[in-house]
């Protein structure tokens, strides 16, 4: 989205990892 920043918004996959 136009909200958050392209360069600011970096998904980790260790943030989406399973419990």
């Amino acid at each position: 989205p136009e909200d958050w920043d392209d360069k600011e918004y970096i998904p980790d996959p260790e943030d989406k990892k399973p419990e």
